[in-house]
């Protein structure tokens, strides 16, 4: 299979603009379209990660845009239908599969990693991205693909565990050699030692099993 992975930038993507300026990262799928004469609507599922304040200022500046005509959100999790330009319809090819989800980062620029059987599929994408998103191609390659992620990877958590385990990732405390430790951690959230410790084992009691069984 042919695989295609592409850096863009956030000039001409509103979800971009957003993210860069809120300081989120944004991770999804494009899950279907339909069109009218003027427009693309497409359905999205993803994550926001990032500071609570961030991700409210964030999605209350989504809830005002024009630009979405659906949004449901529970948590850190959004489902969108978004307008998109017609142009981008042969982005959306059901002749494509993404192995990963789409990436926003809170610098603004976005990462598409999009296989398909047929490499000259591939072209006009690699053109569209080139002539409206100032885009890179980083990859394209004939390569077997070995998994497919999902949104669905990662178990529920409660807010507290969550916060705790975003804040260790953040504070680099999973680095070889660690930056921090959880007495900081704990101070960084205004919590007692005993209080983040029980919050961030029991996220990774979640999570590590998770992992080791996808």
């Amino acid at each position: 299979m042919w695989v295609l992975k592409l850096r863009l930038g956030h000039e001409n993507f509103l979800l971009g603009g957003l993210a860069h300026k809120f300081k989120v990262d944004l991770t999804g799928y494009p899950l279907g379209f339909y069109k009218d004469k003027d427009n693309l609507y497409l359905t999205t599922a993803g994550m926001i990660i990032g500071d609570e304040k961030n991700k409210k200022l964030f999605l209350n500046s989504i809830r005002k845009s024009n630009n979405f005509s659906n949004i449901e959100i529970s948590g850190d999790f959004v489902v969108t239908v978004s307008k998109q330009p017609l142009y981008l319809e042969k982005v959306y090819n059901p002749k494509f599969i993404r192995p990963i989800p789409d990436f926003i980062s809170h610098e603004g620029y976005h990462i598409w990693e999009i296989a398909s059987w047929d490499k000259a599929a591939l072209q006009p994408v690699i053109d569209i991205v080139k002539k409206y998103y100032d885009g890179k191609v980083l990859k394209l390659k004939r390569e077997k693909l070995t998994n497919i992620a999902f949104t669905s990877f990662l178990p529920e958590l409660s807010d507290k565990q969550k916060k705790a385990f975003e804040l260790a990732v953040k504070e680099d405390y999973y680095s070889f050699p660690r930056k921090t430790n959880v007495h900081e951690l704990a101070k960084f959230m205004h919590v007692s030692y005993s209080t983040f410790q029980e919050h961030l084992r029991r996220a990774e009691s979640k999570l590590i099993p998770n992992l080791k069984k996808r």
